[in-house]
């Protein structure tokens, strides 16, 4: 059957359909407001810390914004080596070496969700306290203890 109407009244009621079904958002019953993306996951390893050569600390990581199956991983970035008790918990002992001189170890925390990888790092500042600025602590002869 052919269409009854001129051509051009045929291209503007096409027109017409397309520009009222646009304005209305696609008739999916949506506001006119924009959706929130979704917030990103943080990660915090916690605060940064001092702490005695030869102890060992816990260290509390903590995760937000997460809404399904995560990794965790802690590694060592710099610094004196730590001895970690476990490193794919957000919850963690370390244990700090003995040293000659305080000196800062750079720890991180990171976590996979699957949509991309974050992290924090933790800064473990490891005292000296064998050792003065004048030499050995009085009392304290550590070289004896090798």
């Amino acid at each position: 059957m052919r269409n009854p109407l001129p051509a051009f009244m045929q291209r503007v009621t096409a027109v017409s359909v397309v520009t009222v079904l646009a304005g209305c958002g696609g008739g999916s019953g949506s506001s006119d407001t924009a959706s929130e993306p979704a917030a990103a996951l943080t990660v915090s390893a916690g605060e940064n810390l001092d702490i005695d050569e030869g102890s060992t600390v816990e260290l509390a990581g903590s995760i937000a914004n997460t809404s399904g199956l995560v990794t965790v991983e802690w590694t060592q970035v710099s610094g004196p080596v730590v001895e970690f008790s476990t490193t794919d918990s957000l919850n963690t002992t370390i244990s700090v070496p003995r040293l000659r001189d305080t000196a800062p170890a750079v720890l991180r925390l990171s976590v996979s969700d699957g949509t991309g990888e974050f992290s924090d790092d933790i800064t473990v500042m490891v005292v000296n306290v064998s050792n003065g600025p004048d030499g050995p602590s009085p009392g304290r002869m550590p070289w004896l203890c090798r």
